[in-house]
């Protein structure tokens, strides 16, 4: 039997979200965009920290499709990254489309099926 984790994911009519599930404390299921964005960028710090070579790759692996990654992954340090992937305008344009605050859903997930940093990436990218 696997772990289960608590997320936090926004709903959307306009984009897909099940990529967007963060690890979630609280109860509430109503967050404002800062909220979330707090949220991603703890999200992202632990998953860069977890493993820098892949996070440097998977941010260089497209500069074509994914510009602002690119740079990221190139020209910033690690540490500076979660803060630098949260607010690129592919990011922004992103959340842009989710209605703030948002009545999200809190559910409990198996451990595997929360988003690592490919998936996570490639949902707010």
């Amino acid at each position: 039997m696997s772990n289960m984790v608590r997320v936090w994911r926004p709903s959307s009519r306009k984009i897909p979200t099940l990529g967007m599930s963060i690890p979630y404390r609280g109860a509430k299921t109503t967050l404002s965009r800062q909220e979330f964005q707090d949220l991603l960028m703890s999200r992202l710090a632990f998953l860069i920290q977890k493993n820098p070579q892949q996070a440097k790759y998977r941010l260089t692996v497209n500069p074509e499709t994914d510009p602002n990654l690119y740079e990221i992954g190139l020209y910033h340090s690690p540490e500076d990254w979660p803060i630098q992937i949260v607010m690129c305008d592919q990011v922004h344009a992103k959340l842009n489309q989710i209605n703030w605050p948002n009545k999200g859903k809190v559910e409990d997930i198996p451990e595997e099926e929360v988003p690592l940093l490919d998936e996570l990436l490639g949902t707010i990218a």
